[in-house]
């Protein structure tokens, strides 16, 4: 009988912001320190571009908004694979945040850490931190990791 066994990962969540590179780069390091797989997710918001308006808007809208998306996430693919040699997977879904996370932690099953960037000076950001983990902390069953996005990479090397 064959045994197959499936490399865990870790998950970071990524929007175009410095403290998602600051997360990225903890994940990094850490991905590379655990020989772990690395995936990055980024949950698109459909407010973000559903309205009411006819002739197919909120789809051309959704469609502009998945290319911005794609490319965010090919750049922090770009820049994990310069910062530690790792090539992540990405994954890019609809829908609330928290919801979408919870989803593909429990579809995978193989990754060991959400890991997520937190703005040091954004209320907003602040808010968005505690609303995920107040959703997130019973649901799933793994750790999740804040990492502070003032972070320097020599500091993030001394946490690893």
């Amino acid at each position: 009988m064959a045994y197959s066994h499936k490399r865990a990962k870790l998950l970071v969540c990524i929007d175009n912001t410095d403290h998602s590179r600051v997360a990225l780069h903890f994940a990094c390091s850490k991905a590379k320190h655990l020989n772990f797989a690395l995936e990055l997710i980024h949950v698109m918001n459909p407010s973000e571009y559903n309205t009411n308006t006819l002739f197919g808007v909120s789809d051309k809208l959704r469609d502009e908004r998945r290319v911005e998306v794609e490319k965010v996430m090919n750049t922090f693919a770009a820049e994990a694979q310069k910062y530690a040699g790792i090539t992540p997977s990405c994954i890019i879904r609809e829908g609330s945040l928290a919801d979408e996370i919870n989803k593909a932690i429990t579809e995978d099953g193989n990754f060991n850490m959400l890991i997520i960037g937190k703005a040091s000076h954004e209320a907003s950001k602040k808010d968005l931190i505690s609303q995920l983990t107040s959703e997130l902390a019973g649901k799933i069953m793994i750790p999740m990791v804040i990492v502070p996005g003032n972070l320097t990479d020599q500091q993030i090397e001394e946490l690893i």
